[in-house]
Parts: structure tokens; C-alpha cells; sequence
């Protein structure tokens, strides 16, 4: 903690701040090693920001909070952070019954071939969470609150069984996708989960994909890999998701054996006008196309998207609400039987037309 008594201003505060983390920002030799040591930096001003002592420091610990959620050198305290700081804490507690109290459900939606979009590969499933009153909390959201307070562990168990029980009863060539939390790997067995899980519903393990994130990769290899090798050797698939919203590492392909990488919305939102976003779009089909890994484009919403992957044909599978939006159990196994019936019939599952 430090106290400047020469700050009066929101401009003197930054300004202050900046000069800490120049201070502070350096590398040191430590055994004949370079240390290279971060500041991220809180700030407060009394009596702006509250009236007595523990009241700055409850403020500046908000905007410590808020800078490392963001990843940012620093932030200064802004009144809507404690109300962020009081949602977040009412979640909290909610989240603590939620689970018990049936307050979450399961959406499905459908990822189908780019060139038959009338043939379902898969689906994802999707944790949705709605109050006694209705209110519906959205994923982006409650997700980060489970992932803080390791709710997500058992959470994330939860929907690995009920989206499990759901495709055992869809047609045998249609896998289900789940998304798994970095907490899950770090905080559990989840290998031991994925395969109690399909002993249990007994759902044969080629069916089932697994859905991680950049995040899952960037942490120790020597800890990862085994375990994505262990849940590949009984049949299970992993997918890298959300591919170019982050890190972006084309050398994750070479560490590690993934099956499938799902190409985040904002590449193909950006392939539409942009040449420079359409040529990383073919890149990575191209490059995925030659190593084996199946290739698959989120946030297909409209026809001239859908359009753009079949002219350029750099997308194995498709996603989005131009095909399906997230539904029900019963309205996507009503999807699957009459896709299953009429496979032979262009159009039968979606909604709106195969863009041409």
C-alpha cells in the first residue's frame, strides 16, 4: 500500500500510478538470473472515493480487482465497480444453491457440415441459468463467479452428465460437445470424471467431444498433455475453442494433438470486409486441412457469412444462429429424428435455406 498526500486530482492519481509501476517495472539479478518484476496498480482519492480510511482501501482493492480482470497496468476506482463488486457477491451466495435447486438447464445447438447443413455432426451444449423469478443470468456472466468461487467443478460435472444422458438417446453418428473450464482441469480429476461420466450414462466415448479453451494450453505442457492424451486414448475428442480470440498460437497445433479447432465469431464477423481477416480465415483451414484437424466457424448468423465459407470453402463444419439457435432437449432430438429420417432431403433441419 502507498500514500500520497500530493494528489488531488483523477489525472494526479494516474499519473502517480504510472510513475510506481516505472519504478517498480524493472529486471533484477537473483542467483545470476534476470528477474523481470510487474506492478498492476490500484488507485483511490480521499475523500472522492470515501470518506474514511477503509473506505479508500475497500475502493482501491475494487480497481486492483478490476485492472487485473482486465489485464491492464491499472485502473483507477469508478463508482460502478462496486456495484460489479456487489453483483458479483449476490451471485455468489445464489450460486451456492443453485445447483441443488435445479436452477440450471442445458441448451442445445447444432453444428452441422458447411456442405450439407441439413446433416447435424454434433451439438453443443449450452449452460443456461434462470432465477425463481425468472431472470435469466447470462453465461458470460456467472461463468467467471463459478470459475472464482470453484462452483464450476461441480457445475461443469453436472452438465458433462446431462448432456452425456441427452445424446444417448440422439442417432449413433451424433456427438455431443461440452465445454470444459481450465478450473476443472487444474481443480479435479477430469479425466477420471470424463470417464466415470460415460460409465455411468454409458455413452460410447467416440461421441463425446471436449470443448477447451487457449487458456487450458498456455499452462504447463508437462501437465496437459498427458491428460489430453489419456481422454484421446479411450476415444475421447478435443476441440480447441474460441480459436483466434486470444493467443491465437498456430504452435498449439504442434504441442498438442487436438482433433478439432473452432474459429472464434470475430474472424468470420471480420472476414466479411476485411481481406486481411479473410486470408487468416483461409490460413487456418489450410494449415488445419493439412495436418488433419477438423475446422469449424462459429457465429454463422447470416447468409452472407454462411455464403463467404462456401465460396471459400475453409470451414469443415458451421455454427450459428443462420442454422440453429441454442433450443431445448426436446426440440433438437425432434431436429435429429427428422434429420435422421429424411438424411437423403436437403433443408429438413434448418430453418432457412443452404446459402448457395
Amino acid at each position: 500500500m502507498v500514500v500520497q498526500s500530493a494528489v488531488s486530482t483523477e489525472s494526479d492519481a494516474v499519473d502517480f500510478a504510472l510513475r510506481i509501476r516505472n519504478a517498480v517495472s524493472t529486471s533484477y539479478e537473483l542467483d545470476s538470473h534476470q528477474v523481470v518484476v510487474d506492478v498492476t496498480v490500484g488507485s483511490a482519492i480521499a475523500p472522492l472515493h470515501g470518506g474514511d480510511a477503509n473506505q479508500i482501501l475497500k475502493a482501491a482493492d475494487l480497481a486492483l480487482y478490476r485492472a487485473k480482470a482486465r489485464g491492464t497496468m491499472g485502473e483507477l476506482f469508478a463508482p460502478q465497480m462496486a456495484m460489479i463488486a456487489s453483483r458479483r457477491r449476490d451471485l455468489e451466495v445464489a450460486m451456492a444453491t443453485a445447483i441443488s435447486n435445479k436452477q440450471f438447464s442445458l441448451l442445445f445447438q447444432p453444428i452441422v457440415q458447411r456442405q450439407h447443413p441439413e446433416r447435424i455432426d454434433s451439438v453443443e451444449a449450452l449452460l443456461r441459468w434462470t432465477l425463481p423469478d425468472g431472470t435469466t443470468i447470462t453465461p458470460t456472466e456467472f461463468i467467471p463467479v463459478a470459475e472464482r468461487t470453484g462452483a464450476i467443478v461441480e457445475l461443469g460435472e453436472w452438465a458433462l452428465q446431462q448432456a452425456c444422458l441427452a445424446c444417448r438417446d440422439w442417432p449413433a453418428n451424433v456427438r455431443i460437445a461440452v465445454n470444459v473450464s481450465p478450473v476443472q482441469f487444474f481443480r479435479s480429476d477430469i479425466a477420471s470424471v470424463v470417464k466415470q461420466t460415460l460409465a455411468d450414462t454409458q455413452l460410447d466415448p467416440h461421441r463425446l467431444d471436449l470443448e477447451i479453451t487457449e487458456s487450458v494450453l498456455i499452462s504447463d505442457t508437462t501437465f496437459i498433455n498427458p491428460i489430453l492424451d489419456e481422454l484421446r486414448g479411450i476415444g475421447v475428442r478435443i476441440a480447441l475453442d474460441d480459436f483466434g480470440s486470444g493467443y491465437c498460437g498456430l504452435h498449439y497445433l504442434r504441442q498438442f494433438t487436438i482433433d478439432k479447432i473452432k474459429v472464434d465469431k470475430t474472424i468470420i464477423d471480420d472476414a466479411c470486409s476485411s481481406e486481411k481477416a479473410l486470408n487468416i480465415l483461409r490460413g487456418v483451414s489450410k494449415i488445419a486441412s493439412e495436418i488433419g484437424v477438423t475446422v469449424t466457424v462459429e457465429g454463422v448468423d447470416s447468409h452472407e457469412k454462411a455464403a463467404l465459407l462456401n465460396q471459400e470453402k475453409c470451414a469443415d463444419e458451421v455454427q450459428g444462429f443462420f442454422y440453429s439457435r441454442p433450443v431445448s432437449t426436446d426440440v433438437v432430438s425432434s431436429m435429429l429424428r427428422r434429420a435422421h429420417q429424411n438424411k437423403h432431403h436437403e433443408g429438413v433441419v434448418l430453418a432457412l435455406k443452404q446459402p448457395g
